[in-house]
Parts: structure tokens; C-alpha cells; sequence
């Protein structure tokens, strides 16, 4: 689900897909669009095509304002998301 909202000159989507501050994106070898989506404290996949297809490692960032994060991916489609203010590295 989602809808457009208008209001102060700027057009935004809300619903399951949308992004909150995201902060880093990359692509897998299918093409797939991966965000950090900071505000939401999750990883979002997004097919090509803009559809979504999947919402993952919600709930794994301690903070919403974690603003030095990337993602890589591997040619092999290991997924490697740097968590600064965890001091970690998830591997997917």
C-alpha cells in the first residue's frame, strides 16, 4: 500500500516501501536495488522495476540516527551492512 501526499511543494510516498532517510544503496548481481534506510532502521530490497520485495534486518540498528552505514554485495550475493553506532558488520 501507498499513497502520495502532497503538501509544501514536495511529493513523497508512504506505505511498506517507503524510505525514511536512507543513507547508502547498492545493487546485487540480479540487478536488485538494496537502501539503508536509516530512519526506518532497516534494509530495503527493491526489484529492478522499483517493486518491492523484501524489508530486511528490522529491528537489528539500535539507533535511528545512524548515519554512517554502507552496504556492499558480492558477486556470490552475500550482503555485508556496516552498523557504526553497533560497531559491527552484519553479513546477510
Amino acid at each position: 500500500y501507498q499513497r502520495r501526499v502532497h503538501g509544501g511543494g514536495l511529493v513523497r510516498m508512504i506505505g511498506v516501501g517507503a524510505l525514511k532517510e536512507p543513507n547508502d544503496v547498492a545493487m546485487d548481481t540480479d540487478g536488485n536495488i538494496l537502501a539503508y534506510d536509516t530512519g526506518n532502521r532497516r534494509v530495503v530490497i527493491f526489484h529492478y522495476s522499483g517493486q518491492l520485495l523484501a524489508l530486511i534486518l528490522q529491528g537489528r540498528f539500535t539507533y535511528a540516527s545512524n548515519t554512517w552505514c554502507s552496504l556492499a554485495c558480492d558477486p556470490s550475493g552475500t550482503l555485508a551492512v556496516t552498523d557504526n553506532d553497533g560497531h559491527r558488520v552484519l553479513i546477510v
